[in-house]
């Protein structure tokens, strides 16, 4: 099968510890390896809203996977962030699970964890808001665009459900980064959140693969094992959080490679809780060459998502278009 070339965005957040490590003066940009067609050049696609079974290896109707959808304890809904397509798709599956008699939980890595204590305090004045839960977590409406997310919030909070933090703060994830995680949290903490109990080689392997792809191919390489490691207790505190959730069902909005059941959060989710149902989501943006569904999975995509729903991609800028990092300094050089 041919391999998947496009790439998404991988997180704001992350580029911008990296930039931080070698350039601390320049600002984050977010990258993207990808084609950049106009969405209306692919209006005839054959591929758009269809959805894709990747364990039958089948498309299936918008129903069956509601359907499953509504079956399962924990739902990862994988996006690329600036895709408007795919907050549609959010905002679709929780309202089939709220109009199906469900008490969906809708958890969120735009908030950070710390957050998690206002949000719920927003959540339960009278006169909650969509607006109000943004500022009460502390929504960084720089790196992430509010008008996007906001119709998401207003659904969850109208049906009066919780709004879960699922992201690791940028000074926490710093940290962990550079000092380690055990000086940071302690052993048993750590131990807690299967961070160590998880990991392989093969999984580091793929996911410093995905790092470097989704920053232009500009890693500086002795920073890409400090990024892993920030990308894995992202994924861990984001089952933590999960963990937490007193609810039926619980959609989780998170970054497509945070949905992978082979890197992302869903690995220490079922190391944690094996009894407990979690089905992956990967919102795929479609390509002009690549018309049938076996050009964009590699061998191992059942691995990677139950399901894949391929969409228009979003019209934006090319980000690699000049960018380039220069090799991290030595120790003698700088701070």
């Amino acid at each position: 099968m041919a391999t998947q070339t496009h790439r998404i965005r991988f997180p704001n957040f992350l580029t911008a510890l990296l930039l931080a490590a070698v350039l601390p003066t320049i600002n984050a940009c977010e990258v993207l390896n990808s084609k950049h067609e106009h969405k209306r050049s692919l209006s005839d696609h054959p591929l758009v809203n269809q959805i894709w079974d990747t364990r039958e290896q089948k498309a299936v109707s918008r129903a069956t996977l509601f359907q499953n959808a509504a079956n399962t304890r924990y739902v990862f809904i994988g996006e690329t962030h600036d895709n408007e397509s795919h907050h549609f798709i959010q905002r679709e599956l929780l309202n089939v699970l709220l109009a199906e008699g469900k008490h969906p939980a809708l958890a969120m890595e735009q908030f950070d964890i710390e957050h998690q204590s206002m949000i719920n305090h927003a959540l339960l004045t009278a006169n909650r808001s969509s607006e109000s839960i943004a500022e009460a977590g502390q929504f960084n409406h720089k790196g992430w665009n509010w008008s996007l997310y906001e119709p998401l919030v207003a659904t969850a909070a109208q049906a009066n459900r919780p709004i879960v933090a699922l992201n690791l703060s940028r000074k926490s994830a710093r940290e962990i980064m550079t000092q380690g995680p055990e000086a940071v949290l302690g052993d048993t903490r750590v131990a807690q959140l299967a961070l160590h109990s998880t990991w392989n080689s093969t999984r580091e392997d793929a996911l410093q693969k995905e790092i470097v792809m989704g920053h232009c191919g500009h890693v500086p390489t002795g920073l890409l094992p400090k990024l892993t490691l920030a990308q894995r207790a992202r994924d861990a505190f984001m089952a933590d959080a999960l963990l937490n959730v007193d609810s039926t069902n619980v959609v989780a909005v998170v970054g497509r490679e945070h949905a992978r059941k082979d890197i992302g959060a869903p690995i220490y989710l079922a190391m944690r809780t094996p009894s407990a149902s979690i089905l992956s989501i990967g919102l795929i943006e479609i390509e002009n060459e690549r018309d049938k569904a076996s050009d964009y999975f590699e061998r191992n995509i059942a691995q990677r998502y139950d399901f894949v729903w391929f969409t228009h991609p979003a019209m934006r800028e090319d980000p690699c278009k000049g960018f380039s990092l220069p090799a991290a300094p030595s120790s003698g050089r700088g701070k």
